[in-house]
């Protein structure tokens, strides 16, 4: 908000003690109008010592309404009534607040408006946690230089909540932990980066190493979804909620409006190798699990081979290799064996070209028959494969489309003869469809 530089030194924040009944529940009235009415009385004058000039006078009072709306939380209606009321004397406290012509006191009220906004936001997050973490954070925030870094993480200001990751990082606490997870997530390209430099001491939470995980890994697989189709469910609750693309009419032309969130995931995919490392460096079984689970889910797309084995092609995913990283300092059991499944399938897409005279094939099944050389150690050249940088460091064979078959077999021959060492101990390979890997990009 412009003109709102001044930042109060001291800021008064009031602190529940254990015994505040916030929680408590109270059989129902036998007369609710009369004892709303006693309540009501009582309610309007903990307001009015809300703005008493003594700071404690004015905590106690800020309790009483608390206490107040504690013991009648069974009656909805009442607690309805009082909250308009509150709401009420707020909005005329603040109108007459706002017409003074103090320039120092409006840059105050716009800070403490602002901050309380940011607050505010905190207390809906919070809502949304189980009642003991609820708790938790309820009581942490109430200290005043706690509520202040609250501020600062929730505040509007970009910088703001930059600042505030560089503070977060030297703090450990599982209440400072749940903030700087929020930052890994925000919308904010920079903000997100400083969270993760910030995160790189704190990959042992696993409130932390989840939101590092969801911006490394889920977060570029929602973005495959929103470019090359449906996911099969696998990722969860979206970090940036999409809107539905739609169209309106606007002085009688037709206006085609596209929620641009969509590049926040896209920034996701651009940054998911920084998060990787943090990942990769962690060598925490937490992450060895999670990579499992993610191979298990993968896998259930048995009719969708794109979203099956797309994640792990570089040339569909920017360059971004995480996941391929991941694996490589995992070593996954389950991972050999589900290229496998891939390079079972008949492909049924891919190209020929001509390099120097010398025609080579491309295609998906060459993409998972080189990373399944490469993570079996094998020698490259007796499958023929080789690189061109010039073609984004994909995979070739030396040929067309008899020679990819002739690889593709030679492969499974190998196979045939070590599935036993990948903990496979049937030789069955399925053969529930085609590969087909491509997509059009950007189809919800």
């Amino acid at each position: 908000m412009a003109g709102c530089e001044t930042t109060p030194k001291n800021s008064a924040t009031p602190t529940l003690p254990e015994q505040n009944a916030v929680a408590a529940t109270t059989t129902a009235p036998a007369d609710p109008a009369k004892l709303g009415a006693k309540l009501n009385e009582q309610l309007m004058a903990a307001i009015e010592r809300m703005s008493a000039d003594d700071a404690k006078a004015r905590d106690d009072a800020f309790v009483e309404v608390t206490q107040v709306l504690a013991k009648n939380a069974r009656d909805v209606a009442y607690v309805q009534r009082v909250i308009n009321t509150v709401q009420g004397q707020m909005t005329t406290r603040l109108t007459a607040m706002l017409t003074t012509d103090d320039e120092e006191a409006r840059a105050r009220l716009c800070t403490a408006l602002e901050f309380n906004e940011a607050f505010s936001t905190f207390c809906i997050d919070m809502l949304e946690q189980p009642p003991e973490l609820r708790q938790t954070l309820l009581t942490w925030s109430g200290d005043p230089a706690n509520a202040l870094l609250v501020g600062q993480v929730y505040s509007r200001n970009t910088d703001t909540r930059r600042d505030s990751a560089k503070r977060l990082s030297s703090l450990k606490s599982d209440e400072a932990d749940f903030l700087l997870a929020r930052l890994l997530l925000d919308e904010s390209r920079e903000v997100s980066l400083m969270a993760v430099d910030a995160a790189e001491s704190r990959m042992g939470s696993e409130r932390v190493l989840d939101a590092v995980w969801r911006k490394a890994v889920e977060l570029p697989l929602e973005y495959q979804a929103l470019s090359y189709g449906g996911m099969g469910g696998l990722a969860r609750k979206s970090a940036y909620p999409m809107g539905q693309q739609r169209m309106i009419q606007i002085r009688g032309r037709q206006i085609y409006l596209q929620d641009m969130r969509q590049y926040l995931y896209y920034n996701s995919v651009q940054d998911a190798w920084i998060a990787g490392d943090l990942l990769v460096e962690a060598k925490s079984p937490a992450v060895e699990k999670r990579l499992a689970d993610l191979l298990r889910r993968l896998d259930q797309n048995r009719n969708d081979s794109g979203a099956r084995f797309r994640p792990f092609l570089v040339n569909y995913n920017n360059g971004n290799d995480t996941l391929l990283r991941l694996c490589q300092t995992y070593k996954p059991k389950d991972f050999v064996p589900f290229l496998m499944r891939g390079v079972a399938l008949n492909s049924t897409e891919g190209y020929d070209t001509t390099i120097n005279g010398q025609k080579y094939r491309q295609s998906s099944r060459i993409e998972l028959i080189n990373l399944v050389v490469q993570f079996t150690e094998q020698d490259k050249d007796e499958y023929k494969l080789t690189r061109m940088a010039s073609w984004g460091n994909r995979a070739l064979i030396a040929g067309s489309v008899k020679e990819e078959e002739d690889t593709a077999k030679k492969l499974l021959a190998w196979w045939r003869d070590n599935h036993k060492k990948y903990g496979v101990d049937e030789l069955k390979l399925e053969a529930e469809g085609p590969l087909r890997i491509g997509g059009s990009r950007f189809t919800p």
